[in-house]
């Protein structure tokens, strides 16, 4: 019933995971299309294996980075932590991968994390929507990613707040996100207690 599925959606509390790999772009130059995509194929392969292993929702792939979120469409009580787990595990198993490959196939991803209220739902136009998540925090674990050095977890204020018992992390400063007044303070996870 495809007159069933319409646009829109609902609010609610996410937190969301953006992973990109580092290097990629110059990884690019110097091989061939089929290398390129065996190598990419091998770490967004590893990446989503962390984030279904945290029961996360892959949202998209973006050339050689990953969205994921958690809480939605089912709700996960503790999904800031799933979320930091994941991005902490997806650092960490990439590491552990590059046993299997050669030193110049070797690639980390950066990875950012937010939470906050966004809109759960159908997004697009009526030809071709995606069930995806949209709002501030989305966009700010898309700029902590950036910010995020190859193998480097950076979270938000409202991530630490929630997940401080379980991890160790150091504060990277305060980083100004477009669109906030004032610059947000963000942390770098060092470890995930278990």
């Amino acid at each position: 019933r495809p007159e069933a599925v319409v646009l829109g959606g609902v609010r609610q509390q996410a937190t969301i995971l953006f992973a990109d790999i580092r290097g990629f772009s110059d990884l690019s130059a110097r091989c061939s299309p089929e290398a390129l995509v065996s190598i990419l194929n091998h770490h967004i392969t590893v990446a989503v294996e962390a984030i279904l292993a945290e029961a996360g929702t892959l949202d998209k792939f973006l050339g050689d980075g990953v969205m994921a979120y958690f809480n939605a469409p089912l709700q996960q009580p503790d999904h800031v932590l799933r979320a930091v787990r994941a991005a902490w595990r997806v650092c960490r198993s990439v590491e552990a991968s590059h046993s299997r490959l050669p030193p110049a196939s070797r690639l980390q991803f950066g990875v950012g994390v937010s939470t906050g209220e966004v809109l759960v739902g159908n997004i697009g136009a009526p030809q071709m929507m995606s069930f995806t998540v949209i709002g501030d925090a989305v966009n700010m674990s898309r700029r902590l990613q950036e910010r995020a050095r190859e193998g480097q977890v950076l979270i938000s204020q409202q991530v630490y707040s929630v997940v401080r018992k379980h991890i160790e992390a150091r504060s990277v400063g305060e980083i100004k996100f477009k669109g906030h007044p004032q610059p947000e303070p963000a942390y770098e996870v060092l470890a995930v207690r278990d």
